[in-house]
């Protein structure tokens, strides 16, 4: 029987992993309870170190805004933000539906 397991290799750096199987790296983080897991879309270490790093900042300016958002004092820009990184988040809608999201919050 074939092992279909994924195994994941970790690093020296903080919220980055690498896939044993494809050798691509992924960067494994905690957002509102849930994981959430980004391809960071290289097969680099370096390249990959600087991607988490990027991605660990759009989590943070996430967390912030949600925790403004809870203590009722978040402004128009930073929930437009939040609802269009939850439309990204979704899996259960097709992308031509994300996009007229994605326009609907632009307009």
């Amino acid at each position: 029987m074939k092992n279909t397991r994924t195994t994941w290799d970790t690093t020296r750096a903080p919220n980055l992993l690498r896939n044993a199987a494809s050798g691509k790296y992924y960067g494994g983080f905690t957002l509102g309870g849930k994981q959430k897991w980004v391809s960071l879309g290289t097969y680099v270490w370096t390249v990959a170190k600087t991607r988490v790093a990027d991605e660990r900042a759009k989590i943070d300016c996430l967390r912030r805004t949600a925790d403004s958002v809870t203590a009722g004092d978040a402004r128009v820009g930073a929930l437009a933000a939040l609802y269009r990184q939850r439309i990204e988040d979704r899996a259960d809608i097709k992308p031509k539906t994300k996009r007229r999201l994605r326009e609907e919050v632009e307009t």
